[in-house]
Formats: C-alpha cells, sequence, structure tokens
C-alpha cells in the first residue's frame, strides 16, 4: 500500500487541498443562504417588536418603554451587522443577496407573525401574603446590622493590609493606618 501514488506527500497535499476546496464551496453556499436568512428575520424581529410596543402603548405604557428600549439595543446591533453583512457582499466573489425575504416561521410568536401581546394576571398568592410578614423584626435587624458592620470593618482591614504591602513592594513610605489618623 505504501508504493500506491496516493501515499506520496505531494500527492496526499493535493488531495487535501481538493476537498478543502470543495468543502469550501459548500460551505460558502450555506452560508449565502444563512445571510439572507439572518437578514430576514433582523426585519421580522424589528417589525414584531415594534407592533408589540404599538399594542402596550395604550394599556401598559412601562412595559411599552421597555420594548422601545429593547428595540433601540437591537437596532444598535442590527445597523452593525447590516454593516458587517454588507461589507462582505464586497468581496469579490459574494453571490448571497442582502434583501430580505418571507420568513417561513409562521408559528404563535414567531418574528414574522403579527403579535398578540397579553400580559399575565398577577399572582393570587400575593394579595394572601399577610402584613405581618413585611413588619420588620427589630432584633433580627440589629443582628444583620452589626454582622455587616463586622463585614464591612473585615473589608477595609484586608484592604489596608493589601495597601501596605502594594506600597513596600514599589518602596512607597505609607500606610494605611497611617493616612487614615491624618
Amino acid at each position: 500500500v505504501s508504493w500506491k501514488p496516493w501515499t506520496a506527500p505531494t500527492a496526499c497535499l493535493m488531495m487535501d487541498w481538493y476537498f478543502k476546496k470543495c468543502h469550501a464551496l459548500e460551505e460558502v453556499q450555506h452560508l449565502n443562504i444563512k445571510i439572507h436568512c439572518f437578514v430576514t428575520y433582523i426585519q421580522d424581529e424589528d417589525w414584531y417588536l415594534h407592533r408589540c410596543e404599538e399594542q402596550l402603548r395604550a394599556t401598559n405604557a412601562p412595559l411599552a418603554h421597555q420594548i422601545s428600549i429593547h428595540c433601540n439595543v437591537h437596532g444598535r446591533f442590527d445597523t452593525l451587522h447590516l454593516k458587517y453583512l454588507y461589507n462582505i457582499s464586497q468581496l469579490p466573489g459574494f453571490t448571497g443577496m442582502l434583501a430580505p425575504g418571507i420568513s417561513a416561521l409562521k408559528a404563535i410568536r414567531d418574528s414574522a407573525t403579527i403579535p398578540s401581546v397579553t400580559i399575565p394576571m398577577q399572582p393570587a398568592s400575593l394579595s394572601l401574603l399577610q402584613p405581618s410578614i413585611f413588619e420588620p423584626q427589630t432584633t433580627d435587624m440589629v443582628d444583620e446590622l452589626e454582622e455587616e458592620e463586622d463585614i464591612e470593618e473585615n473589608i477595609v482591614q484586608v484592604g489596608c493590609a493589601l495597601q501596605d504591602v502594594v506600597c513596600l513592594t514599589m518602596g512607597i513610605d505609607h500606610t494605611c493606618g497611617e493616612d487614615s489618623k491624618s
């Protein structure tokens, strides 16, 4: 077997190159399709979020505002993505399309469907809670505050020790304790 022509190093390199080129051409075709789908998704998602915002504007203004913020954030990234896709489309050999298509995703809550926004009801368990649960219990709060103060003191001490070590390492005559006394 070792005497066959395809076992020679040059032949192996040529076969590797040939199959890589074949797979690269297949990958370019797949990417052209994915780019087209991605551009369609960007358009559909933008349209969907704006429709949701419009539906909620009259019934739940704060939620509509949050959706608007989400749209603005998505819009910034969408613009950046489209810019990069445009730059890719200018490369030699690009055969894809940057025009959005028609989405095949038509299930409920997909980006290509007409949104139907419903706001969930508040859980009934919140209305059943007794007010006594929300009243502060002074002994627990005092203990928790003391624990927090101890933790803060420990953090300050560790920070001062670290600062002293760094100052000593750098040859600076300074200690955390001296700075806090003055």
